[in-house]
């Protein structure tokens, strides 16, 4: 993210305070509206918070967080735009998605930090796991509950799971998805994040620079 600068921040505000016309102001909550401004007196700035989460969101509201979704639901092969935006290969679909469906992933803000690991030179998974102290592969549930909060809630997954996905970087997981143990690579591609399955050490060795991504070992 580029920052912006304080002069910016003043023109917004100066625009904000001339297309706001009477009419509009009278669309506003008297009580609310004071409540915010008795909280700009306040040190926790909440509403300054909100505000400028409300902007890095394109002007859209927040989606109102529940406490789970179904995964069919969510993810959804290019029905998004923007941030949401998924792209889905045919072995995501079909090994992670399709037969899930219908399940429903609890949001959990309790699972740990996630921890990443820069791969020093090419390597396959089990080269990652035993480099990493082998974390283990994330459970199906767990993986969903990750990716959601990661993309669909970043600032949540940023607090819950001091980690944020970065639009240069190329993320590798491990999954065990009914079964079977499963390499999950996701990777900002052109306007969208693309998934990326295939089988646990098949095919060529991850590239040196990748980001392995685990759950903290406790």
């Amino acid at each position: 993210m580029e920052k912006a600068t304080r002069g910016q921040f003043c023109e917004f505000i100066g625009k904000l305070l001339v297309k706001v016309k009477d009419e509009k102001v009278t669309e506003i909550d008297k009580i609310k509206i004071q409540e915010a401004i008795d909280s700009l007196s306040s040190e926790e700035a909440t509403v300054l918070d909100k505000f400028i989460s409300f902007i890095n969101n394109g002007c859209q509201p927040t989606t109102v967080l529940v406490n789970s979704f179904i995964v069919g639901d969510i993810f959804c092969h290019r029905a998004e735009k923007g941030d949401h935006r998924l792209y889905l290969s045919d072995n995501t679909q079909n090994w992670l998605i399709k037969p899930n469906l219908k399940k429903v992933i609890s949001i959990r803000t309790d699972l740990g930090k996630l921890s990443e690991y820069f791969l020093p030179k090419n390597m396959n998974d089990s080269s990652i796991q035993s480099n990493t102290g082998n974390p283990g592969l994330m459970e199906l549930e767990t993986f969903f509950c990750v990716m959601y909060l990661l993309i669909f809630q970043p600032e949540l997954g940023k607090r819950a799971l001091r980690f944020s996905l970065q639009k240069d970087k190329w993320y590798i997981f491990h999954v065990m998805v009914n079964g079977k143990k499963v390499a999950f690579s996701v990777r900002w591609d052109v306007g969208e994040w693309f998934f990326s399955a295939g089988g646990f050490d098949h095919g060529d060795d991850w590239r040196e620079g990748y980001v392995f991504v685990s759950l903290a070992i406790a």
